[in-house]
């Protein structure tokens, strides 16, 4: 029981410098294994985090749109529509993949009811079948020697029709970016940035060897396009998204940087990049005077303005149909997707599970152009240094100074303060800042240091016990341990 005697505040500064020690290792590790616990733990801060502001946010908002309900002449600056296959869609116009020529259809209504720009969350990557090369074929095998003329030939060519009408409008294609350099299928758009000969060997980004493209003839005719590829973190949740992918020697822009490049007629992107030991990083994507904030991949944070649903959505049979109004479309930036189940674009987000992916891009592009991004700063790692530092020391230091009810209040105070700094930077500044490591070292800190002291008493009073036990009736000891003060080793009368 010698390890008792020594005094509590040393042995609770021991284990708060090597509780730090360890906490820091583990959040410069975390940069190295996305799966590592601490950082699924960071993980469930952040949706947390991010579910409150937003309810907090959209509180706000309800109270203003209630006082100014009858101001009708307020509306967004960019208008931003999905376009949906919905079930509705799937029933009305057929199971999919739909026709090139009612895809056609599709452009050219957009382009009556004035849309701006058409992005596809589609890829197009094979050629369709033309029925006369079919029923030529058919007539060829039963011998039959007639052929359809070869004017009904382009008249039913689906790809050649979709192609005219893409050049009607400003429309943006998707494609996908692949891990196998043995798929190459399609043609990729111009690269949106050219690397200069030091980025080719230094530049840090999401790189990828194979690509799943739209047909030549579709690319050539669109005013441009963008890779829909999408990545989750560790725990399957989509909180990033990448602007720009690397392929060969050049970055190549999402389907959301692509639309919005369109819709501002801008062809090219700068890229701010900072050195980082050996290697580049970026830092910010500006495209056409706006700038956003990435990691140092070229990722951005989503920022979700809502649940699902949270953009206008339009069934597409309507616009097929021509039942929507004109105001609903007008000068619309609109984005082609799918909400079916059955088409399998769902996707787990902070804000729902079952999240239609179009969504996410449109989320993109509303930042895109608003400049709203959160963001995680380059300083982030040397703060969260810092603060585990301090937080180790002052806790280490105080808490063995204090009674149960004092070192309770003194960690519950300082808990808020960092949970409720943490949720200001982020509300109101839009920072990204990690938050696990400093709960989880106040918690522990505090856990490990009312264990000690209630192991130390225990120990005292059995201590005690032995000294006096043969000397002393029980129930005057037992009135020594209830009230150690009122006794003292000095004679009394």
């Amino acid at each position: 029981m010698e390890w008792f005697r020594i005094p509590q505040q040393k042995v609770s500064a021991y284990i708060g410098i090597c509780l730090s020690a360890y906490l820091i290792y583990l959040g410069l590790s975390i940069n190295i294994n996305e799966n590592h616990w601490l950082n699924r733990l960071d993980f469930l801060f952040y949706d947390t985090r991010f579910n409150a502001s937003l309810a907090f946010s959209e509180t706000k908002i309800s109270q203003h749109l209630t006082a100014s309900a009858k101001d009708l002449s307020q509306e967004p600056e960019h208008k931003i529509v999905i376009l949906d296959i919905d079930e509705r869609s799937l029933a009305q116009e057929g199971r999919w993949p739909w026709s090139r020529h009612k895809l056609a259809k599709l452009v050219s209504t957009l382009s009556e009811y004035g849309a701006v720009v058409t992005a596809f969350d589609v890829v197009f990557s094979e050629p369709e079948r033309n029925p006369v090369n079919e029923v030529n074929q058919h007539l060829e095998d039963y011998k039959i020697d007639w052929k359809i003329p070869d004017r009904w030939h382009d008249i039913a060519d689906g790809d050649k029709n979709f192609a005219q009408r893409i050049t009607d409008m400003d429309v943006v294609l998707g494609y996908f970016f692949q891990d196998e350099v043995a798929i190459r299928v399609g043609q990729l758009p111009n690269p949106v940035y050219a690397l200069t000969p030091s980025q080719k060997n230094n530049l840090v980004s999401i790189t990828k060897p194979g690509y799943a493209a739209n047909l030549s003839l579709l690319q050539q005719a669109a005013a441009g396009a963008g890779f829909v590829s999408t990545f989750a973190d560790a725990d399957g949740v989509i909180r990033r998204s990448p602007l720009v992918i690397r392929y060969s020697d050049g970055l190549y822009s999402s389907l959301s940087l692509a639309t919005v490049m369109s819709y501002l007629f801008v062809n090219n992107i700068d890229v701010s990049t900072l050195p980082l030991g050996n290697v580049e990083v970026m830092t910010a994507i500006t495209a056409g005077g706006l700038r956003a904030r990435t990691d140092v991949n070229g990722q951005v944070i989503i920022p979700y303005r809502g649940r699902e649903h949270s953009f206008p959505y339009i069934s597409v049979t309507d616009v097929l149909q021509k039942k929507v109004d004109l105001e609903q479309l007008e000068g619309a930036i609109v984005l082609v997707g799918t909400s079916a189940i059955g088409l399998a674009d769902l996707r787990a987000t902070p804000v729902g599970t079952q999240y239609p992916g179009v969504e996410i891009h449109a989320n993109i592009i509303r930042s895109l152009l608003t400049g709203e991004f959160p963001y995680r700063p380059e300083w982030e790692a040397g703060l969260t240094l810092s603060i585990l530092i301090f937080l180790g020391a002052l806790l280490s230091l105080w808490l063995p100074k204090l009674g149960p009810v004092a070192a309770i209040t003194l960690s519950a105070l300082t808990l808020a303060i960092v949970v409720s700094s943490n949720f200001y930077l982020w509300h109101v500044y839009r920072l990204d800042l990690p938050i696990a490591s400093f709960c989880l070292l106040i918690l522990v800190l505090t856990l490990l240091n009312l264990a000690y002291g209630y192991l130390r008493e225990n120990a005292s009073k059995r201590l005690l016990k032995g000294m006096f036990n043969q000397y002393v009736p029980q129930a005057h000891i037992d009135r020594m341990l209830e009230d150690p003060e009122a006794y003292q080793f000095a004679g009394d009368s």
